[in-house]
C-alpha cells in the first residue's frame, strides 16, 4: 500500500511537467492495485509526444499538457529560488527553504487536483471541453491568458529572423525557418507553444521554428541560455553546439574544468574529446544527447561558480548567426563567368 511504500522510499521528481504528473498517478494507482491496463492509452502517447518537443496544438487553451505546465509556471519566482544553496544566514536560508517546498508543494497539489478532476471526467487531454471542473483548470486558464499577454510583450523587444538550419540525417539538406530570440525576466510555462503555433508574426507564417531564451535573472546557472528547434521541422543545431564549445574552451584559457566530466553527451563520449581522447569538460554546452535539438548552457561547477564564460549577445547570438546565417547559401556570377560565394 502507498503508506507502507512511502514509509521505507523517498520518492525524487524532477518537475511537476505532464509525464512526471501523470507518471505519479499511475504510480499510486499501481500500488493501490490498479492493472496498468486501466491508464487511459489516449493520455499515454499525447503525454509522450510532449516529452520529445512537440508542442504544435490547435488550442492552447484547450490542452492539457500547456495549462499544466502553466499552473506549475504559475507558482515559481525565480527570486525565491535563486539564492537557496549559500546565500544569507543560516536561519535565512532555512527559512527560504521552507518557503521554497510550501511553493513547490502548492504547485505540485494544484497540478494533481487538475490531473486526477480530468481524469475522473473521462475528458481528453485536447480539446478540453470544459474547463470549469475543477478551481486548478480555470487557474490554469487564467494563468495562461496571462503568459499569451507576456508573450505579445517581448515580442516588441524580440530579436526575429530568418535562419538557414540543416535538416536531421545525412543529406546535407537545410531549410530556412524563422527564429525569435528573446530576453525574459519573468519564467512562464508556455512560451515555446505561443512561439511555435504564432502564425501571425513570423515572415513564412508557420510558428517560429527555433527559440532562443535568455534569463538575465538565471544567469551562470544553466538554465539562463537556451536554444530549441521545433521538432516538426526535422531541423538541429550540431554546428552551434560545437561552435559553443570552441568559444567556451577559448573562454577558460586551457583552465576549464575536466577532473570529472559529465559522460552523458553524445558530442563527448564517455566523457572524451573525440579528437584528442582528452578528458572532456565537466560541464558542457547540453546537446540533448546528440539530437542536438536543444543546446543549453553548461551547468554551475561543484564550487557554485558558472559552468560558462559565454555572453548571449556577443558569443552565443553571434555563433548562431555565424552558422546558420542565409547568406551562406547565395552564389553569383562574377563578369568572369565565375559563380563565387557571396
Amino acid at each position: 500500500m502507498p503508506e507502507q511504500f512511502f514509509a521505507r522510499f523517498t520518492l525524487v521528481m524532477k518537475d511537476a511537467s505532464p509525464d512526471n504528473v501523470l507518471g505519479l498517478i499511475v504510480l499510486l494507482a499501481h500500488l493501490n492495485g490498479v492493472h496498468a491496463d486501466a491508464v487511459p492509452r489516449a493520455w499515454v502517447t499525447p503525454v509522450a509526444a510532449w516529452e520529445q518537443g512537440q508542442s504544435r496544438v490547435a488550442d492552447p487553451f484547450a490542452h492539457w499538457p500547456t495549462l499544466l505546465v502553466t499552473l506549475c509556471h504559475g507558482y515559481w519566482d525565480s527570486e525565491l529560488f535563486r539564492g537557496l544553496p549559500t546565500d544569507g544566514t543560516a536561519s535565512e536560508r532555512s527559512a527560504r527553504a521552507h518557503e521554497a517546498n510550501a511553493v513547490v508543494g502548492a504547485a505540485w497539489l494544484a497540478c494533481l487536483r487538475f490531473t486526477a478532476a480530468l481524469l475522473a471526467a473521462d475528458s481528453p487531454l485536447a480539446p478540453i471541453a470544459d474547463l470549469s471542473i475543477c478551481p486548478e483548470a480555470g487557474r490554469a486558464a487564467a494563468f495562461l491568458r496571462y503568459e499569451a499577454e507576456q508573450y505579445r510583450h517581448a515580442l516588441d523587444h524580440a530579436e526575429t529572423l530568418q535562419l538557414r538550419l540543416p535538416m536531421q540525417g545525412s543529406g546535407g539538406c537545410r531549410r530556412i525557418v524563422d527564429a525569435c530570440l528573446i530576453e525574459e525576466q519573468t519564467l512562464t510555462g508556455a512560451m515555446k507553444v505561443f512561439q511555435r503555433n504564432d502564425r501571425v508574426h513570423p515572415w513564412l507564417g508557420d510558428g517560429f521554428g527555433l527559440m532562443g531564451l535568455y534569463y538575465p535573472a538565471l544567469a551562470g546557472s544553466g538554465n539562463d541560455m537556451t536554444l530549441s528547434v521545433d521538432p516538426a521541422l526535422g531541423v538541429h543545431l550540431p554546428d552551434l553546439w560545437w561552435a559553443l564549445e570552441r568559444l567556451e574552451d577559448g573562454a577558460w584559457d586551457g583552465q576549464r574544468p575536466c577532473d570529472n566530466p559529465r559522460i552523458d553527451l553524445a558530442g563527448y563520449p564517455a566523457g572524451r574529446r573525440p579528437d584528442t581522447g582528452a578528458s572532456s569538460p565537466n560541464q558542457p554546452w547540453w546537446d540533448d544527447r546528440g539530437s542536438y535539438t536543444l543546446i543549453a548552457a553548461p551547468a554551475r561547477l561543484s564550487d557554485g561558480s558558472p559552468g560558462s564564460r559565454l555572453d548571449w549577445r556577443e558569443d552565443v547570438i553571434e555563433a548562431l548567426w555565424t552558422c546558420y546565417k542565409p547568406s551562406e547559401a547565395l552564389r553569383f556570377r562574377c563578369a568572369d563567368e565565375v559563380v563565387r560565394p557571396f
